[in-house]
């Protein structure tokens, strides 16, 4: 506890890459034992004001001043003195309870990754009203908006909405109707949704692949970028149950859910030194507790 808290409150200095703050916890314990609610605590503290830490104090005995809270970092939404930053108000992700290649863009089993960035995704819209591209295909939906190819490509875009081949007579849509969404309409899912139309322009009706973010690595130190690009101060992701979660996986999954797991906690906090803390529990059978 001592140590995720005095990781978090460090400053971070981006050059710093001989001192991350950034950091993965790996929580192992029987079945029952309590690690969910011990992650509830550190998302409370973590985001809680000086209330949530003297009620922590009084039910600790005291012992949790030892994390000495600066005030300045660890309120959740509330701007850093001095800084201008906010800590992104970590995303607790239940993987156990819910249900390789390019983020985003497969049909069988979604990888943990977008568990996460939907998890991110979601908690900055309820926030900030408005949505954060994070997946390829809204990165995409950003950049058809605010470069050449909104003029160079839009008629064509409006061929495409229209075509047979590629849409039923349902599906197709006017140029207008898919602009206004793009444009205006907040909600992450829709973006997604004009954003996988988008990839399919370019994939499949212009015969070219888009140069963006699309690999597991690339796709999440995007997220973190951009919401420091946000003035947030960093994220906070509780995972729970993700042994729970492996156990259903197939063997290519399961690899693509470990190197997730891996980038976080290790090549995104450690080698590009950004404030990212992972906590994620492992559960094992309790011990008998008569003889065999």
């Amino acid at each position: 506890m001592n140590d995720i808290f005095r990781q978090m409150a460090a400053p971070y200095v981006p050059e710093r890459r001989d001192n991350p703050i950034g950091q993965g916890y790996w929580i192992q314990a029987e079945f029952g034992s309590g690690k969910s609610h011990l992650l509830s605590f550190v998302g409370a503290l973590a985001l809680g004001g000086e209330a949530e830490w003297s009620w922590s104090a009084k039910r600790t005995k005291g012992r949790a001043r030892a994390a000495r809270k600066p005030p300045q970092l660890l309120r959740g939404r509330h701007r850093q003195e001095g800084t201008g930053g906010q800590r992104d108000p970590g995303c607790r992700q239940d993987a156990g309870r819910a249900g390789g290649g390019a983020i985003g863009l497969q049909d069988t089993g979604r990888p943990l990754t977008e568990y996460v960035l939907d998890a991110v995704a979601e908690q900055f819209f309820l926030e900030n009203g408005r949505s954060l591209p994070l997946y390829p295909t809204e990165i995409l939906a950003k950049r058809f908006l605010t470069t050449g190819d909104f003029d160079l490509y839009r008629r064509e875009l409006a061929k495409f909405l229209k075509d047979p081949n590629f849409f039923d007579e349902e599906e197709q849509e006017e140029i207008d109707d898919f602009l206004s969404d793009l444009q205006n309409n907040p909600d992450p899912g829709v973006q997604r949704d004009c954003g996988r139309r988008l990839w399919d322009f370019y994939t499949r009706y212009l015969q070219t692949t888009p140069r963006i973010p699309m690999e597991t690595e690339d796709v999440l130190k995007h997220m973190v970028q951009q919401l420091l690009d946000e003035g947030y101060a960093g994220l906070l992701l509780i995972l729970d149950e993700v042994s729970l979660f492996m156990q259903g996986r197939a063997g290519e999954q399961r690899v693509e859910d470990e190197k997730a797991l891996v980038v976080l906690s290790n090549r995104l906090a450690k080698v590009e030194n950004l404030p990212v803390w992972t906590c994620a529990p492992h559960s094992r059978p309790s011990r008998p507790r008569w003889p065999a």
